[in-house]
């Protein structure tokens, strides 16, 4: 029974466009979810759809269940972006960001600046080398979903 209503759900989201566009549209939402600057994604992602006209409830539904991939991956992303850039920062954690919180908000606010800034670099730089393997796999996860989904 559930895997009706998911099944019915998912045609709603795949009306009126190939696997490509989907493939295209979904890679793009995987990682402009991933963006270390919050609050920035659900409108990267409306200017993105309408811009390409592809399915913004798709878009958004799939970026609020990648929402906690942008907490997750923030430091990751700012560490990588450190070394990508050669700069060196303080290391994040509760110690740090307490000590930060105690020095003042400007301290703070300055500091943050800075690791959302290299965090932001990472992802660039993630999202140049990754974008095309992610295509592809979202390309195949849907060759295979489009397969599975026509009658026989």
């Amino acid at each position: 029974m559930f895997k009706k209503f998911l099944n019915k759900i998912l045609e709603l989201f795949k009306q009126g466009m190939s696997k490509e566009i989907l493939a295209k549209s979904l890679t793009a939402t995987f990682f402009i979810s991933i963006v270390p600057i919050p609050g920035t994604s659900t409108l990267l992602i409306g200017f993105t759809s309408i811009k390409f006209k592809w399915n913004l409830g798709l878009m958004v539904l799939f970026s609020y269940l990648l929402m906690p991939l942008q907490i997750l991956f923030f430091v990751p992303l700012m560490n990588f972006g450190r070394l990508v850039s050669g700069k060196s920062l303080i290391s994040v954690s509760t110690e740090t960001i307490y000590r930060l919180f105690s020095a003042g908000w400007k301290a703070f606010f300055i500091e943050m600046g800075w690791f959302t800034f290299f965090a932001f670099i990472g992802w660039i730089a993630i999202t140049f080398i990754l974008y095309y393997f992610v295509y592809q796999f979202f390309l195949w996860l849907l060759h295979n979903s489009f397969k599975k989904s026509k009658p026989d």
